[in-house]
Formats: structure tokens, sequence, C-alpha cells
């Protein structure tokens, strides 16, 4: 039987709005048993706070389905700059198994180096990538070798859903669309001045 999918993603935001100036779209996208949409929700998160757990859990709550094993796809672990987006935190939460999807390689020395020259709170949110990160597990594609984290489902449940979920890429159906909505939609937004 096919799960049902939440899957986030962030929207554009110019460099000018980096350091909390301005905010950025998040969007959550419900894919009913992986194969229809079935909700659409967005949000507003700060560009490099730190509400994406936060606001993700809330979103969860909306989108909740009467579904008995949905699961929570997460865009890698970093939205709107350099918010951390906690997936155990989320799980904890929602006790929805959550899977933090990691497209390209993470260079973990240059996170952490402007983490500490831009952040006060630079160790918390390096906490959270590098755990993540460090802990995910590589998956063979078609395309390449991503890498993701599970927490709440094994790791073969989670390579099995995220492959019946790459159509045209390597990035699982649910998240390419909530990437392009966040995308089209953050740019649209932000040019007609409905985005602070």
């Amino acid at each position: 039987m096919r799960r049902d999918v939440m899957a986030f993603d962030d929207g554009y935001f110019p460099p000018t709005f980096k350091g909390s100036v301005g905010k950025t779209l998040l969007i959550g996208v419900l894919y009913h048993e992986g194969v229809t949409i079935s909700k659409i929700l967005w949000d507003t998160i700060v560009v490099d706070g730190l509400g994406a757990t936060n606001k993700i859990v809330g979103m969860v709550n909306i989108l909740k389905t009467r579904s008995e094993d949905p699961v929570i796809i997460l865009d890698g672990i970093t939205y709107a700059g350099f918010d951390v987006a906690d997936p155990d935190k989320i799980y904890l939460a929602t006790r929805i198994p959550v899977i933090s999807f990691i497209q390209y390689p993470l260079d973990l020395e240059r996170i952490k180096s402007a983490l500490i020259k831009h952040f006060s709170d630079h160790e918390t949110r390096y906490r959270v990538i590098h755990r993540t990160y460090t802990k995910a597990v590589p998956l063979i594609t078609p395309w390449r070798v991503v890498r993701f984290y599970a927490v709440g489902i094994t790791r073969e449940e989670a390579s099995s859903l995220l492959r019946e979920l790459m159509i045209y890429s390597p990035v699982p159906e649910p998240l390419r669309i909530a990437h392009m909505i966040a995308s089209y939609l953050s740019k649209y937004m932000l040019e007609n001045g409905y985005l602070p």
C-alpha cells in the first residue's frame, strides 16, 4: 500500500534578505498515496531565522491525513538560508516518520565557518546540520548518488519509498512539486510586494 507523503520546501529570496531581514515562503504538499496532490499549504519563514522546525510541525498538523502511515520528506536540513529543520524534533512533535532528503554533498567545514562568522547561536544550528548529515546514508539512483537521513522509519523502508517517488529526477516527486510551487510563487509574491 502506498503511503501519504507530506513534502516541504522553501522559496526564493534575494541576498539582501539574509540576516533575518526578509521572509520567504515555506510550502507543504500532501501527496495522497504518493500519487496525487491532495493539499497544498503555505506559510512564511524568516530568512536565516530559527522557525522552520516549528512552522513545519504546525503545517503537518494542518495537512494531517487519515492515512495510518504517512511520511514527512524534508528538502535537506537548511531552509531559508541557515534556518535548520530538525528532523528529530519534527518526529518527536508529530510522531510521523521524517526523511531528510539531501540531494548534494555538504562541505561541513565551510558551513561551520560561515555559521561562526554570522550567527551567535552557531553551535545550535551546526549541531543539527552535523548530526543529520553525518548519519545520512547514500542512496544510488539512476541519475546519481543522493543521501537521506530517516527517523521513525527504517532505512530500508525509507530508501524503497524514495525510489518509488523518483519519477523524473532523483528528487522525490512530492518534493519536486513543493520546490516548483515554492520557487515560482515566492518570486511572484516578491515581484508584487506580497512578501515583506
